[in-house]
């Protein structure tokens, strides 16, 4: 059994002894099983090395491992690494591969870098066209990663070879060697400690591991303003009014109000967008304009007939509806969605 992270030597080593091997046996079963093997390790190396990018943001490598980062927990570390000087730019935890992770990822890198110009990722796994099992588009994570990266100027780039991401790949091997100690050291016992672990070791990493090159020039375009990232990383979901007038979303009912809070009623089987931002708020777009959704509770808090009567409440400030724009508009989206089936469709 070789080991996974074996390096070349070791793997000579082994190769030499199985030639010694297949030359001493003489059963014809064996030399295909021996000649097997070495065919599987000259494979493992068979893969042309790529220098590093020139710029810094130039190249953003993006993947999630999956570990056993704490004693009986098996979660998701989504991580970026840029590939100019090896620096870490985002990490995240989650239970599985998911949208929220990579957001999380692309939100650090936003914050506290820019945008950047190129993401590399896995092509096998989360980052995938629309497949014939997906009942919406909200749960097609790359149609809503890749919009999100288009609006914002961010080229995708996908592979399903391991060694064409190389640095990544290497950064999760590193990473399982270490960070599980760390968290042990910490005494974290849950994600969301292990969330807020990971800001400070991500520093301590980048201060042992990155390279210090001052010719590093950096190409990430600058910091967008808060409002447009709570826009852009946002999750867009088709949905239909049914006969209550209502919107359902996540098993809840929910009702279109101004801003003002009264109530809109359109008519059952009327298409609308909910889109739910990346600081939490839920708008809907009907007709390309935008309402706040009220939740419609199960029971009612008061009762008319018997409850005693209260104060009267005060009355509710004005909600701010934030202006339409580029990534909410229907058309924008639908056109961009059926631009990816189109290529899915070309590429079978």
């Amino acid at each position: 059994m070789l080991s996974p992270k074996a390096r070349r030597k070791t793997k000579k080593a082994l190769k030499k002894k199985l030639k010694e091997r297949m030359n001493d046996t003489a059963s014809e079963k064996v030399r295909n099983e021996i000649k097997e093997s070495i065919i599987i390790l000259d494979e493992q190396d068979a893969h042309p090395r790529r220098p590093r990018s020139k710029y810094a943001g130039e190249m953003i490598q993006m993947d999630a491992s999956s570990f056993h980062w704490i004693e009986g927990e098996v979660w998701h570390l989504h991580v970026a690494i840029d590939d100019a000087d090896g620096k870490v730019v985002g990490a995240y935890f989650d239970r599985q591969e998911t949208l929220k992770g990579y957001y999380e990822v692309l939100y650090q890198i936003l914050i506290n870098h820019g945008i950047p110009a190129m993401f590399y990722t896995d092509r096998r796994t989360v980052f995938e066209y629309k497949r014939k099992d997906k009942p919406s588009d909200a749960e097609d994570t790359f149609t809503q990663f890749s919009y999100a990266c288009h609006n914002l100027g961010i080229e995708i780039k996908t592979t399903s070879v391991p060694q064409a991401k190389g640095r990544v790949e290497r950064l999760n091997q590193t990473l399982q060697s270490r960070l599980p100690v760390e968290l042990r050291h910490a005494h974290i016992t849950n994600i969301e400690e292990a969330n807020v672990f990971l800001n400070s070791y991500i520093k301590k990493y980048n201060n042992q591991f990155a390279l210090r090159l001052n010719s590093t020039k950096s190409v990430y375009e600058k910091q967008p303003s808060m409002e447009k990232i709570n826009r852009t990383l946002a999750v867009l979901s088709t949905r239909t009014i049914d006969s209550g007038h209502c919107i359902r979303f996540q098993s809840k009912f929910y009702f279109p109000v101004t801003e003002n809070g009264d109530r809109r009623f359109f008519a059952g089987k009327t298409n609308c967008m909910v889109i739910e931002t990346f600081d939490g708020q839920l708008l809907a777009n009907i007709d390309d304009n935008l309402y706040l959704m009220e939740e419609v509770a199960e029971h009612e808090l008061v009762s008319k007939e018997f409850d005693a009567p209260k104060e009267a409440p005060k009355k509710e400030k004005k909600k701010y509806i934030p202006p339409m724009d580029h990534p909410w508009r229907k058309n924008s989206f639908a056109n961009y969605v059926a631009k990816q089936k189109h290529r899915c469709g070309a590429n079978v």
